[in-house]
């Protein structure tokens, strides 16, 4: 297949040798026809030196006296000075010479007889001259012709071509309009240049991901990371080759965890719930820069740039190239529902410090309870510590003289207090709304659930709606947890903290009407780490 541009360029380049292939021929045309008519003037004027020299010979035959004599010897002179060699021979001088000494009749005829023999020759070489330059001059004619006809051939050719390749350009975004306009679902077109084949494969990959954007917009999502996954790796594939499509998430602990996956691999060794240090792997940077990563060579990478665990695991998968890209979407969500916790904390007693630790407790019991429990998935363990600071965030729509009241409650208080979890719940359906009108994904199910159960009993008897056992959910099971243990360790205006062996005993005595106690186990396996945050967090 050719390229229109040297089409172009070798086009060009006839055009210009023709151009000075037909300055150069018609210049020396010039010459010729220049040199040809000095010629003819030439062999015209000797000729007529000839004929003069012919009359005065004539005359003085007739005449015979001292003038003509010397008129004729002054013609004799001027034809030896002006006609060239070639036409004379010896005997031809010696006779010019000897009509300067009264040459006889005999003499005078044999004169006329050799001059009209110059003569002759002298005419004949001059329309031999005429008759050479006519050939030429035709020649040329008929040359230049050609060639010009030649070139406007090329030229109309030229333009033909042009407005064609213009015009199958025009056709090929106009297959493309159509496209983008869901008017066409194919692009109909065979490429002639290279130029053409470049812009097809420019139009079909524009096409693509247009076709991807449209079945992105298309694809209406109904629940979870775990459900979007597959059906985004199907996509991608049309205009991305991709194998294998995951999303990790990083917990404010410093933990990367796999979260969902979709891959057409064979075997699959990195796989949801597993758990990395961000500080084992180089992921790092992208937090920071919150800019797309991409590794074209993961071998090489590993072996030279670094080696973690996970990129290991991938290897062995198959995988040999990587994209890694920041989503900051539900982060967002999570900024905002800590800017509603804010808020919160001027109107409890309830301090950052509290928020912090609570979220984490609950978040260190969820991946220790899903070691042995199947529901809770990567992504409910992220949404555990973002959400769990929610737990109470109705409390933004109590009284203060009744939430800051340092005495025992009334009944009629206790309703008040009973009813942050309606209000609680009325914010958080407010903002899942408003998401949902933007996309359908329920990003905060969780959220929901911890804000409505965690002061639901596991015997049944707490509120709001006197859930019990595993009817409560997982989520508010682990919050309840957590949140008594915070309290109980933490000073408040009408007690002093607790000591962890205290507040363990105080929750031991509630498992099995309080508390469930898979989740108290957990926290027993747990405790090391639960300890930690208690020490980096404690008010002091």
């Amino acid at each position: 297949m050719r390229a229109f541009h040297r089409y172009v360029h070798r086009f060009l380049f006839t055009i210009t040798s023709a151009a000075v292939i037909l300055f150069l021929a018609f210049g020396l045309f010039l010459f010729y026809d220049r040199s040809t008519r000095i010629n003819s003037d030439t062999l015209r004027d000797e000729l007529g030196f000839i004929n003069v020299l012919i009359r005065s010979v004539h005359d003085h035959a007739r005449l015979g006296n001292r003038e003509s004599l010397e008129a004729m010897n002054k013609a004799a002179e001027e034809a030896r000075r002006a006609l060239p060699p070639r036409f004379f021979d010896s005997g031809t001088e010696t006779f010019l010479h000897q009509l300067a000494d009264s040459p006889s009749e005999e003499e005078l005829r044999a004169a006329v007889t050799e001059l009209g023999g110059i003569a002759r020759r002298i005419s004949a070489s001059y329309y031999e001259n005429r008759e050479q330059s006519r050939l030429v001059f035709i020649g040329f004619g008929l040359s230049m012709m050609v060639l010009v006809g030649i070139l406007l051939a090329l030229a109309l050719r030229f333009h033909l071509e042009h407005t064609r390749y213009v015009g199958r350009g025009a056709k090929l975004l106009e297959s493309l309009e159509r496209i983008l306009n869901f008017e066409s679902e194919n692009i109909d077109f065979s490429p002639r240049w290279l130029e053409e084949e470049e812009l097809l494969r420019q139009v079909e990959g524009i096409a693509a991901a247009h076709r991807s954007n449209r079945e992105l917009a298309e694809h209406r999502v109904y629940g979870t990371l775990e459900a979007f996954i597959p059906r985004m790796r199907e996509i991608l594939s049309h205009s991305v080759p991709c194998d294998r499509l995951a999303v990790a998430f990083v917990d404010t602990a410093g933990h990367v965890i796999a979260e969902s996956a979709s891959s057409v691999l064979p075997v699959t060794h990195l796989e949801p719930g597993f758990i990395e240090e961000l500080k084992d792997t180089s992921l790092g940077s992208i937090l920071t820069s919150r800019k797309t990563r991409i590794i074209n060579d993961l071998p090489r990478h590993y072996e030279e740039i670094h080696q973690s665990e996970s990129t290991k695991l991938i290897l062995e998968e198959g995988i040999r190239a990587s994209i890694t890209v920041p989503i900051e979407i539900q982060e967002i969500m999570a900024e905002t529902t800590r800017a509603f916790v804010s808020l919160m904390e001027r109107k409890d007693n309830e301090t950052s410090l509290h928020i912090i630790r609570m979220s984490r407790y609950s978040y260190i019991l969820a991946r220790e309870l899903a070691k042995s429990d199947s529901s809770i998935t990567p992504m409910m363990l992220r949404e555990i510590l973002w959400f769990a600071p929610l737990h109470d965030i109705g409390k933004i729509g109590i009284p203060d003289r009744v939430l800051q009241k340092n005495g025992p409650l009334d009944g009629r208080e206790r309703s008040l207090i009973e009813d942050h979890v309606n209000i609680g719940l009325s914010v958080i359906h407010s903002m899942n709304s408003g998401v949902n009108r933007i996309i359908d994904l329920e990003l905060l199910n969780t959220a929901e659930n911890i804000i409505a159960s965690h002061h639901e009993r596991f015997d049944g008897t707490g509120y709001p709606r006197g859930l019990a056992g595993k009817d409560i959910p997982v989520s508010g099971r682990i919050v309840a947890l957590a949140d008594v243990f915070d309290a109980l360790t933490s000073k408040r205006p009408y007690k002093e903290a607790f000591s962890i062996d205290k507040s363990m005993g105080i929750i031991e005595a509630g498992l099995g009407s309080h508390f469930d106690p898979d989740v108290y186990a957990a926290f027993l396996k747990a405790l090391p780490e639960i300890r930690l945050v208690y020490d980096r967090y404690k008010e002091i």
